[in-house]
């Protein structure tokens, strides 16, 4: 079975119309995470969410985001397709690996958590340890993927503030 074959059924179910150029991006990811251990295969995957932010995301919304104050359903529209693409992508990056975690690395956990969030299941976003994550990718994914009153939602976006100033 080719790895379009076994990623073309999760990304259409995931992101609709969307899926080739998914599947493009999660073998591109795959790629460039075979070789690496969990750590960095989490840094890669905070710069992939963070240049998919700058091409689907405007700033303005990112900033609304950040403080908590979006204007419209257009907006919650966006970080939600934001949301589902980035955790399509990572499902099926770390599908087309193939690569079961050794032992209880929490940088592999977390990765596959991540990959959950864009399912809906309220489970998925409670899961992810928010002290795990420190790239603005990571925390701007996170932070669109939670509701706003929660105490995980104020330390992703303290987390997503501190990466965008390099603390």
């Amino acid at each position: 079975m080719s790895c379009w074959e076994r990623i073309a059924p999760l990304l259409r179910r995931r992101v609709g119309e969307d899926w080739l150029a998914c599947a493009a991006e999660a073998a591109a990811l795959a790629e460039a995470m075979r070789f690496h251990p969990w750590q960095e295969r989490v840094r890669l995957f905070d710069r992939y969410c963070w240049q998919r932010a700058r091409v689907d995301l405007d700033p303005q919304t990112v900033a609304r985001l950040a403080h908590r104050r979006l204007r419209d359903a257009a907006e919650r529209a966006a970080l939600a397709g934001y949301v589902r693409r980035c955790s399509a992508v990572l499902e099926a990056a770390l599908w087309l690996l193939a690569e079961p975690p050794r032992g209880a690395d929490r940088w592999a956990g977390l990765l596959r958590k991540l990959a959950r969030l864009g399912t809906g299941k309220a489970r998925a976003q409670a899961a992810v340890s928010v002290d795990l994550v420190h790239g603005p990718g990571l925390a701007l994914l996170l932070l669109a993927s939670l509701p706003s009153d929660t105490a995980a939602s104020f330390t992703a976006r303290d987390v997503f503030w501190n990466a965008l100033h390099g603390r």
